[in-house]
This record gives C-alpha cells, structure tokens and sequence, in this order.
C-alpha cells in the first residue's frame, strides 16, 4: 500500500495530553504514496466536489497515487476550463501531466504529443484583463459618489474575481478592504465567509479560525443554521491542520450533516463522518465518546460513511481488532484525503494509545469466578475486595477443598458463558458464571507478550481460555481454566 520510500513516522510523533500534536512535527510527516489505489472509486469522489475544491483533491491525488494521475490530472483540466478562469493554474497543472511541454515554442516531447488548449488560455486573459478594468473603475466611481454600498459590492466582486482567477491573496485583500464598507448584517456575514475560503485556499488556518470567529459575533450569526454548520466545518478543519485534534472533534461532532448535504466546496456528509470518527477515537475520554456516539445528531452523520459507522461501533464496544482491521480496509480513502492525509499516522497512534488504556481498564474490572490458582502467574498477585493476598495464600484453600469458604447463596442455577465471548461482545465488565460456590473477585496481575512472559513473571496455565490481541504484536493473555 505504501511506498517503501515512504514510511510511517507514528513514532516520531509525540503526543500531549490535550489531544493534539505540535505543528512542526506535521510539517517534518512524510507524504505517503499509496502504490495500490485500485479500490478507490475516484468517478464517485468526483461527484461530491466542484470549482477549486475538486481541482485541489485531483491535483493531490495525482501527487499521491501514481495508477490515479493521468485521470485525475485529466479531470482538473476540465474543471478549471470549465469552473474558473486562472490561466496560471491550467498551466500548471497541464506540466505536471506533460512535463516536457514547451509553452514557448508549443512544442512536446513528440510531434503528435497533446496540445494544450491555447485558443481558451488566450480569450480567458484577454476577457480577464477587461474585467480587472471594469471592477476597478466600479470602486473609483462608488468612492467618488460616496456610494458606500456600491463600493462594497465593488470590492466583494473584485475579491470573487481574484479567487476564480486562482489568485488568493488579492481576494483576501480586497475582502478585506471591503469590511471598511459593510452597511449590514448580511453583507458581514459576505465578508467573513469569502475570507474563510480565500484563506483556507492560501492554507492560513489561523486566519481561517479568526474570520470564523468573526462570524460567529456577527447578531443573528446563531440563526443562520447552514452557514453555522459549515463554518463548523471551516474552523474544524483549521484544527486539524494545526494537529489540535480534540478541538477538531468537538467541532465535527456539532455539525449538522443535512446542512452540508449540498454543498460541494470544504466537505461532504462522507467527509465530514471520516473526519469526526477518526478525531473522535483518537482524543475522547470513554465517557464522552459514549455520550457523543449516542447523540441522534452524531449517529445521523455516521450514516453517510458506513464504513467509519462500523469501525466507531467496535472501538465503542472494545472490539479493538475488528476496529483495527476495519481501519486498515478504509486507509486508501484516509491517505488520499485532500486535509485527512498527513494526519493519518498520527490519529492511528493516538486510537492504538485509547484502545490500550480501554484495554487495561477492561482487566482491572473484571470479576472472576472459579479462577484456578495454578492458572495465574506465580509471581503476580490477586487484590481482592478487602486486600491483597498472594497467591501462596490463596492456596490455603484450593477449589473443592473441606476449608474452602462457601458461598450463603448456593449452587447457581445459571449456565457458564466462556469469559472470551463476552469480551468479544464488548462487555467492560465480563461476569463468568459457574455452578461452584466459591467465589474470588478481584484482579489479575501478569501480562505476556507473544506467548513469552514478562520478565519476573511466570505462568502455569495449561487451558488458556482467552487472549486479546493488539496490532503491533502485543498480547495481553489471561490464563483462567473454568
């Protein structure tokens, strides 16, 4: 899947407490090449986007995967033809898809080889060059007459120029400088949305997040609820982008997905599931991860992404192998992601941290019944309800023996259910019922790796009835025979 010049840095990446990563850290990741993109519908991803938005993910996904560049490159092409008017862009995009194309002498690699189409570069500047003259004399005369909303619509045309243009920073200057003009709630609202796109263009988060909240102190912003939902998306994804991971999720879990259903710019219902499961597993505390997947409104936004829908529902239920192996069925989608893509390593290190942590918790909960001593490590130890005892004294009274306390309650009734299933069922506290009476609930201490015990510790297991495995070769083995 990867290129073997490319390889993951998960270890490199250093984590904090806060749920997020330092962004020269990001900036230092290795771009992965995925050398096998064969399951990737790319007709269908097309179909979510349009305008810039499309041609930025065709562009990168032709940088990431090389069986996917000519038809990528191809489709961008035609966007930009089609959706924009920046000569400059098509020029650069056609090199990457014929590199040896001479734009000076109109020449290729071979005779025959593709022409780009010089016909629409030519009558897109020329038409460009009488537009440019237009919006500027519109803001010369709106100053002269003191027309002050003449000159906002002036400058908030002449910005939506610029960006079609590919020109970023213009657009974002002249929104700008339209703000001077704003005579309306409507027209800010204008203002900080145009800014946003321009600025998430140019990849200045920061800005991004400002003119976002600058929205949002907008009166009647609160109202606006399709605009809230996808400035949401805006001010997440600024998150993302600077590793602040957890902040990144609490935004995504809040968005609506009916409000973005439409919309064809920043995100999808799709994207929006990828992006939300993803920061959700890798920084919530169980307790807010739960109340989070529970939420009508969260389920709603997982139904556009099935696959994340499946692997959220088993990182939910501890079933961290199916969820780890549902992950690695969807990581072609995750790598080519236009802003998911360098953060991919470091969010899977972050959910394998979690699923470790859910993993011990699970163990030190468990209530054991009929637990053999001869099953556990010799040298461990069992902390029951009202101390410690070790494992000599828990000899004192073998299973069946005469001095074996009895339980007041009797024989119960209930069949046993093997100890695995219920983990495998996601149970955070599994009960294993017996029909003996005697009664031992408390922990076991003892782990092993690949079989082999931890240095100090010993087993004497000889019916192992559980074993819970984890990606990197970590097994954590409870010996118990019931």
């Amino acid at each position: 899947m990867y290129d073997a010049e490319h390889v993951p840095v998960e270890d490199a990446i250093e984590m904090s407490d806060t749920g997020s990563i330092d962004e020269t850290e990001l900036e230092d990741a290795p771009d992965l090449v995925v050398t096998d993109a064969s399951g990737f519908d790319l007709e269908a991803y097309v179909s979510n986007f349009s305008g810039m938005a499309l041609i930025d993910r065709m562009v990168f996904i032709a940088s990431r995967a090389p069986s996917l560049k000519v038809e990528a490159l191809t489709i961008a092409l035609k966007t930009i033809k089609g959706k924009t008017t920046s000569t400059k862009l098509y020029r650069e995009v056609w090199r990457k898809l014929y590199p040896d194309y001479d734009w000076e002498s109109h020449t290729g690699e071979t005779p025959d080889a593709p022409q780009p189409d010089h016909e629409w570069v030519s009558q897109t500047l020329a038409t460009a060059q009488v537009e440019l003259a237009d919006r500027e004399r519109d803001i010369k005369t709106g100053k002269s007459k003191n027309l002050k909303a003449s000159v906002w619509i002036g400058y908030t045309d002449l910005a939506n120029f610029h960006f079609l243009r590919g020109e970023w920073a213009e657009a974002s200057k002249n929104y700008m400088r339209a703000r001077d003009y704003i005579s309306s709630v409507a027209n800010e609202v204008k203002v900080c949305e145009g800014a946003v796109r321009a600025y998430a263009q140019l990849n200045d988060w920061r800005e991004v997040a400002n003119f976002v909240m600058r929205a949002e102190r907008v009166k009647g912003f609160d109202k606006m609820e399709k605009l809230v939902s996808r400035m949401k998306c805006y001010l997440g994804v600024s998150h993302l982008m600077r590793g602040e991971y957890k902040s990144a999720a609490q935004l995504f879990a809040g968005v609506h997905a009916e409000f973005i259903s439409d919309w064809t710019e920043m995100m999808t219902p799709r994207t929006l599931a990828l992006y939300g499961g993803l920061t959700l597993m890798a920084t919530m505390d169980r307790p807010v991860f739960r109340r989070i997947m529970e939420s009508v409104d969260f389920r709603a936004i997982l139904t556009h992404a099935p696959e994340m829908q499946g692997i959220t529902k088993a990182f939910y239920s501890s079933k961290y192998s199916e969820c780890l192996r549902r992950l690695t069925s969807l990581q072609t989608d995750l790598l080519l992601d236009f802003y998911l893509s360098r953060h991919v390593n470091a969010l899977l290190k972050m959910i394998r941290e979690k699923r470790r942590t859910h993993a011990g918790i699970l163990c030190s909960r468990m209530a054991v019944e009929d637990l053999h001593v001869g099953s556990a490590p010799s040298s461990g130890f069992m902390r029951f309800n009202g101390g410690s005892k070790t494992h000599k004294e828990a000899r004192a009274h073998p299973r069946g023996s005469r001095n074996a306390p009895r339980s007041s309650e009797g024989s119960s009734s209930r069949p046993p259910r093997p100890l695995q299933q219920e983990v495998a069922d996601g149970d955070l506290e599994p009960e294993v019922h017996s029909t003996d009476t005697h009664r031992v609930k408390g922990e076991v201490i003892g782990t092993t790796f690949e079989g082999e015990p931890i240095p100090g510790h010993h087993t004497h297991s000889k019916n192992p009835k559980w074993s819970a495995a984890w990606d990197d070769g970590l097994k954590l083995d409870m010996f118990l025979s019931l």
